[in-house]
């Protein structure tokens, strides 16, 4: 038996009896997959375990059989069965001789084991294909999903003010003399210095009640302050050591719906700088927002969200039907590869896999992008949040998520742009290749990761008001290392044409800069880069077109190749997408220069939203 990769067909939906002749065989071997096979002793190729009926398939040779094993790996070669029947006991000669069909069976045994290629293929990987893109889809798909659902799973519980904190509704509030009675002038969370501004106090049995707001970042909360001298707080400098008093916090802070991100700290106000040294104790969330929360007393009442509870389930459940769409997705396109020995390289991996977890689908109409924009930016503030008011290795993993949804953000916004066609086709790819690039992507990433920490720390301690030199330095570095990054981008290939990028148009997440390859004046993918975005061939009457995986929102049906492209020599000219109903496979040759229509990617665009 033969495992053949690649089977499928519009002649075995209906469950009839077909013959395929020996002309037949190249179409057999690159459209059947994942079936069993059995050659007989009659050189017929027959399914096994197979739903519709099929009495003959291919009648081969030995010389023919080769070109069905091309699609076969090594490891997917179980055995050869044979109908011959032992000829009747030579009692003479006291031996079995053997027919002449099962010595031809020896023969094509021989012959399949001498065309088995090596194990570790032409990269010496130790894993297949398939298990390469699960890794890599573990990495880029769940880990974000984890760290999302550990976000969300700190802000929905709910939370109770301290009772020192909360203020009595009817209570009066006072102004006089507001910085003396309220001295706080910013506080040190995480180790980012936050500055704040007094609006007003209360008098209550325990003392004096400070509100407070973060006008930058619209946030609001009351703190007190004890009375008698304590320790310091581990964050404090060692200058605070005489000069620190107790102090509780709590802050609001204002999201896009209506509901707030809560956080309850402690720690110690010291006096000689008038800064407090404060760690989150209680994160949480509050149905509350706008004049609401500015007029907030706080309550000793448990308080929770549901707004951000329904929005964060709704998000999360998303984020995991992506995932497994991009899963069942990969482990279509893995086994392929694997079956007929093909090979990815890192790079194309990762492409492949970023391709899959696009948060939008092929055909998406703008409506259904800005609801989704708004989950996006729902989970930005989440990370956002717990990243600032949290410290530590554990948090700074949550860089990853963030990342993510940064980049999610950011491409929904450019498919806005490009679903309004405002414009050109020229301009669309200049954009997308110095922007949304694997290389400028995956450096952008890295360094939000690393440094974004260490930049907002260093602004936000440069006290703004007091030492505005420094804080300019900060931002005019920043500045400095983006242009530097984004100078590094740009080469002769952001501005050159390509028939590729014309047919794929708004298909592709990204773009893979190291796939283009420059000649004679044309620029052209290469076949590593056409593999990387799971582009294949399909030839229908003696016509190739180039194929692609459509990405519906959550399905992934059993025929997701649809035709975007014709393919004539080395270039495609783009036309509406069409069903996948002839002979694939990989392409072999590169492919791109300039396309003879130039209006194509529009007139391709009409058929995306059916």
């Amino acid at each position: 038996m033969v495992k053949c990769r690649g089977w499928s067909g519009s002649f075995c939906r209906d469950g009839n009896t077909g013959t395929f002749h020996n002309s037949s065989l190249q179409r057999v071997s690159s459209e059947f997959q994942g079936e069993v096979v059995v050659i007989d002793d009659n050189g017929l190729v027959t399914p096994k375990n197979r739903r519709y009926m099929l009495a003959q398939v291919v009648q081969t040779t030995k010389a023919q059989l080769a070109t069905l094993l091309h699609c076969v790996r090594p490891q997917n070669i179980i055995a050869l069965c044979k109908t011959a029947r032992r000829p009747p006991r030579d009692r003479r000669q006291g031996t079995i001789k053997r027919s002449r069909e099962l010595q031809e069976s020896r023969q094509m045994k021989r012959f399949i084991r001498e065309r088995e290629p090596s194990p570790f293929g032409s990269q010496c990987s130790f894993l297949t294909v398939q298990q390469e893109l699960l890794a890599v889809w573990i990495a880029l798909g769940v880990v974000p999903l984890i760290l999302q659902i550990r976000s969300y799973a700190q802000f929905v519980r709910p939370h109770k003010i301290a009772e020192v904190l909360a203020v009595p509704p009817e209570q009066q509030q006072e102004t006089a003399n507001l910085t003396e009675v309220c001295p706080v002038e910013a506080f040190v969370l995480a180790g980012v210095w936050w500055n704040i501004e007094p609006t007003h106090y209360y008098y209550t049995e325990d003392g004096i009640i400070c509100h407070t707001v973060v006008p930058q970042y619209n946030t609001h909360g009351n703190y007190f302050i004890g009375k008698s001298k304590v320790a310091p707080y581990r964050t404090s400098p060692a200058s605070c050591v005489n000069d620190s008093f107790e102090i509780q916090v709590y802050l609001y802070h204002a999201s896009i719906g209506f509901y707030s991100f809560y956080e309850g700290e402690v720690g110690t106000y010291c006096s000689k700088g008038k800064t407090a040294y404060i760690a989150v104790e209680v994160l949480g969330t509050y149905d509350i927002n706008g004049s609401i929360l500015a007029d907030d007393t706080g309550s000793t009442d448990p308080r929770v969200s549901y707004w951000y509870g329904i929005v964060g389930a709704v998000w999360l459940v998303y984020r995991l039907l992506i995932i497994c769409r991009g899963y069942s997705l990969l482990r279509l396109y893995g086994r392929r590869c694997d079956g007929i020995g093909e090979s990815l390289q890192q790079q194309a991996v990762v492409v492949f896999v970023q391709e899959s977890l696009r948060l939008s689908a092929h055909g998406a109409t703008n409506y259904q992008r800005v609801a989704l924009l708004y989950l996006v930016i729902e989970g930005i503030m989440t990370d956002l949040f717990l990243i600032i008011a949290n410290d530590g290795w554990a948090t700074r993993i949550q860089y990853t998520s963030l990342g993510y949804n940064l980049s999610g953000l950011m491409l929904l916004l450019f498919e806005m742009l490009e679903k309004m066609r405002w414009l050109t086709e020229a301009w669309r790819m200049r954009v997308k290749r110095l922007v949304f690039s694997y290389e400028s992507s995956l450096v952008g990433e890295l360094v939000a990761a690393l440094a974004f920490q260490y930049f907002l720390t260093g602004l936000n301690k440069s006290e703004l008001k007091r030492s505005k030199p420094e804080a300019l330095a900060v931002s005019s570095s920043a500045f400095c290392d983006n242009v530097c990054m984004v100078q590094t981008s740009i080469t002769c290939y952001v501005s050159q044409p390509c028939c590729v990028d014309m047919a794929l148009g708004m298909r592709s997440r990204i773009v893979l800069l190291g796939g283009y390859h420059w000649e004679d004046g044309k620029l052209f993918y290469e076949q590593m880069a056409l593999k990387a975005f799971g582009m294949l061939k399909m030839e229908e009457n003696g016509v190739q077109y180039l194929l692609l995986h459509k990405l519906h929102w959550f399905a992934v049906p059993r025929e997701t190749l649809v035709g975007i492209g014709v393919i004539s020599s080395e270039r495609v000219e783009p036309c509406n997408e069409r069903p996948c109903t002839g002979i694939i496979s990989f392409l072999d040759r590169k492919l791109g220069g300039i396309s003879a229509n130039t209006d194509s990617n529009y007139r391709t665009q009409q058929s995306w939203a059916s």
